[in-house]
């Protein structure tokens, strides 16, 4: 996948269309009841694109609910499907090419520092959940992916062919199991958080082209690949690194 590693809820069901469960081999589960909003997070200092993921993917859209208009389109050869979230709905992708990409924008490139964070499913295989890839090689501005051995939080510090490096926590989260992760960068310590606590921080740098965001994925080359195969919920992006206690509390169980 091109890294190269540095040594380093709330109690909705997990429902989901039938149909689709059942391809999965996931079968007995209920749609939601009902939809709880997520909370207003528009006047949030520094958030510049957010993906609640309440939109029906059928329309080929994932509304971002800042009013920032950074909206996210369905990609590949079919769109993922809604199921229950955290907090209302979630996306479900099949882990072969369905995905949201978010065209770039001067506000997306964000070489003062960022946050990403997101909750998410697993249900197995190497993935990117969120990504920025670069336009060469197989770099990545940010990236967050679940492998079956590790956790990896990457960011690439130059534009051209040669990889990320990566934050690494040893083991996967639990599959089908709601787990919160984010990364942070103020221009020069990033940090990984799991469940809102920081498990592996170093320094390191992150270049910006004008690529796309990726929910749900990666590009190497500009080819898509690393599809995720799970859940995907409010996905967050800022233009200035959290504090701990900040990621805490958004992540609070």
């Amino acid at each position: 996948m091109g890294y190269h590693a540095a040594v380093a809820r709330p109690a909705w069901r997990q429902a989901t269309v039938l149909a689709v469960l059942a391809s999965c081999g996931r079968n007995g589960f209920d749609a939601p009841d009902a939809i709880v909003d997520a909370p207003d997070a528009t006047a949030e200092d520094g958030l510049v694109a957010w993906y609640p993921m309440e939109s029906d993917p059928a329309t080929s859209l994932s509304l971002d609910a800042t009013g920032h208009g950074n909206d996210a389109s369905c990609s590949g050869s079919s769109c993922p499907v809604r199921a229950a979230g955290v907090r209302g709905y979630a996306i479900l992708l099949d882990g072969i090419d369905d995905r949201f990409v978010v065209p770039d924008a001067p506000m997306l490139r964000l070489s003062g520092g960022f946050t990403v964070t997101l909750w998410m499913q697993w249900l197995g295989g190497d993935a990117a959940v969120v990504s920025k890839p670069q336009a060469m090689g197989t770099g990545a501005s940010f990236e967050i992916s679940v492998l079956p051995q590790e956790l990896l939080a990457c960011t690439d510090d130059t534009l051209g062919p040669d990889g990320e490096l990566c934050l690494e926590r040893p083991g996967p989260p639990p599959p089908a199991t709601w787990t919160a992760l984010a990364l942070t960068w103020n221009g020069a310590l990033r940090t990984l958080y799991v469940d809102g606590e920081p498990v592996a921080s170093n320094q390191h740098g992150a270049a910006f082209d004008d690529s796309p965001v990726v929910i749900g994925g990666d590009n190497h080359d500009g080819t898509p690949s690393s599809s995720h195969h799970g859940l995907i919920d409010e996905v967050r992006i800022y233009d200035r690194a959290l504090t701990a206690s900040e990621i805490g509390a958004l992540h609070a169980r």
